[in-house]
Parts: C-alpha cells; structure tokens; sequence
C-alpha cells in the first residue's frame, strides 16, 4: 500500500503509525474521504455482487474514532483530518461518515439495484441522531453492542432509552436490525436464565417487522472471548417459546417498561436503582414453565411471561370479562381504567368473545 497507494493510508496522530483497528495489523486503514478508495472499494463489491452475494455488510461503521484516525500524506505533506480523541465523535468525524455511506448507498442502489447494505452500527455507541442520518442509506444494523454493551454491563437509564429509541425509529421507518446479546459467561450452555430473560425481553419490547437477537456467552470480551464466536449457532428452547405476536406497542407502568403479546407479557426493568414487586392480574408461567401471580424485578432485569392455555384469572381481572381482549393505548386525553389511584396505560378496545 505505501508503495502504491500512499496518500490512501490513514494515520495515528505520530504520523508514522497505521490507525489499525484495534491490535488487527493486517488490513491497512484507508482514507474514505478519498474518491479514488471509494471507487476501489466499489470495485471490490462488484467482484462480490458477482458471485452471487445479495447484499452487503459494513463492519464497526461507529460514529466513535475508535482507532485514533488523525491524518494522512496527500502529495507527500500532512494532512489532519481534524478527528477527535479515540473512542470520541465530533462533526467532521461524523460528516465523513455519512458521506462515505451516502456516497456508496447511491452508487450500490444505482449499479446493483436491489442488493441490501447493512452496517454494524450501535445505538449506544453512535447516539439516536447519528443512527437517524444513517437511515436513509441502509437496510439493516446489526447493533453489536446491544442491551449489554459487548457483554460487559446491562444498560440503564439514558444509554437504555437511547438503544430503545433508536430501534423504535429503525422499526417505524421499515428498516431492519439484529440485536446482539453477549453475556458474561465461559460458554454458550452456561448463559443463565437471568441473562436470558434480559436480553430476550428487551428484544421482545422493541420486535419489529424485520427484527433479529442472538444471545452467546463471551466473557465480557466480544466475539473474541466466546468459544463459539461469530458464525456459530446455539439453540436454546427459550428461542421457540409461545409468544405469539405483539398486540400493542410497548407501554411504562409504575416504572417498569411492558409490551402485552398474544400469548404473553414482557416486562423490563431498565432504572439503576430500586427493586419492585408487580401484582400480575392473572397467573402466567415463565421461560421455565413456572406458574406466578407476581414479578419481584431488580434493576437491570427482566422477564418473559407466558400465559398457560387456561390461565386462572385473579378476582376481578380483566380477563373475567373478556377472555381475549384486545387492546390499544390510550392517548393522554382518552380514558384511563385506574387501579388504587394509579393509572392504567392500556384499555380493553374490544372484546371478540362478546
């Protein structure tokens, strides 16, 4: 690359070192405010397009300068490319980013209609406003970070709303995602059924049209802390569970973030403190095939619960008087059911039974 492309490579701020990603030496960091990489990097997909790939995916496309990119030689002299500090964003950063994207996004659509772009991009890396600018030219994200930041903490609060609401938008503008779950474990067979109800409840609270998950132990160090790494499949019967499909979006109550589906509930609890316990209005099982009338949620936990084929309604529920309800949110100036003085976020719509 030095003796042929020169002024392609990019730079650490010592002027001498390759911003290579992470302790990878082996591909050469390139310029991609550059148009003749770009048109190099397009050739490479046409090769790729034709052996017959239906899209194409974009590794670690962050708005985070997570490998110190600073500069390049252009004609031979320095040339800053006015990036922050590793691990930071500013607007050239950015506004580099999304020209590179815009830029193949049309020549793709243009030359190869019909093929995907999908991007590693995730939500609480990049923030809600990078993931909307990024939008218009991708089909998918694969969110790697997910609902447990490389498998080193669960989300909460701000980052938690942040990832929440950034998949929300993906799913309302018709767009795909697949949320990453790696949990803290040696191995795929020891992820826990704590590990697994927060990861599937959360993906469960935001499923959409074109949603994915994946959950795998890697030892709070990515894919390459697991075993198994990328490319691997371990099923799990959590994965097949009964749920049915969604029938409303998801909705707060008492501070825990819930989504009601046809064969069940899921519930989230995503603040950073507080443990609460949650009255359930009728007897639902576990994952684990569990009968419970109640939910005791910590931070930073969740839950799926199913309900049997014949639940045990509690004395005065809904489902007394209606079987199957459906329902819909109410807006703020509908009408609310209440319940001891607190307000109910959903009301029964319609009741097919009759």
């Amino acid at each position: 690359w030095q003796s042929v492309h020169p002024d392609w490579i990019v730079y650490r701020c010592d002027r001498k070192t390759p911003a290579y990603y992470s302790s990878n030496a082996t591909n050469v960091p390139l310029d991609i405010t550059n148009p003749a990489v770009r048109a190099w990097q397009m050739a490479q997909l046409a090769d790729l397009f034709g052996q017959g790939a239906t899209g194409v995916a974009f590794d670690n496309f962050n708005f985070a300068n997570a490998d110190g990119r600073c500069g390049v030689y252009r004609n031979g002299v320095w040339t800053p490319l006015r990036y922050p500090r590793v691990w930071q964003d500013n607007a050239q950063y950015a506004g580099d980013m999304l020209a590179w994207l815009r830029a193949i996004s049309s020549a793709v659509r243009q030359e190869y209609p019909g093929k995907t772009i999908t991007v590693s991009l995730s939500p609480s890396v990049s923030g809600l406003a990078n993931v909307k600018a990024s939008v218009p030219y991708i089909d998918m994200i694969f969110d790697e970070s997910g609902y447990t930041d490389y498998g080193k903490k669960r989300l909460t609060g701000s980052a938690w709303q942040t990832e929440t609401s950034a998949l929300e938008y993906l799913n309302r503008q018709g767009k795909g995602f697949d949320v990453n779950a790696i949990v803290d474990e040696p191995r795929d067979s020891a992820v826990t059924s704590n590990q697994l109800n927060w990861a599937l409840a959360n993906y469960l609270l935001v499923r959409g049209a074109r949603s994915y998950t994946y959950v795998y132990g890697g030892k709070g160090l990515g894919f390459s802390g697991s075993p198994s790494g990328y490319g691997t499949f371990f099923d799990r019967p959590d994965y097949h569970v009964p749920i049915g499909h969604p029938v409303a979006g998801p909705y707060v109550s008492h501070g825990l973030q819930m989504r009601a589906y046809s064969g069940g509930l899921v519930i989230v609890d995503a603040r950073r403190s507080a443990t609460y316990t949650i009255r359930l209005d009728r007897i639902y099982n576990d994952m684990g095939g569990h009968a419970i009338s109640s939910a005791r949620l910590s931070p930073a936990t969740g839950i799926v619960l199913l309900s049997p084929s014949r639940a045990k309604p509690r004395k005065g529920s809904l489902s007394r008087l209606c079987p199957s309800p459906r329902f819909y949110e109410a807006p703020l100036t509908g009408i609310h059911l209440s319940r001891r003085g607190a307000a109910w976020h959903q009301v029964v719509l319609s009741c097919p039974a009759g």
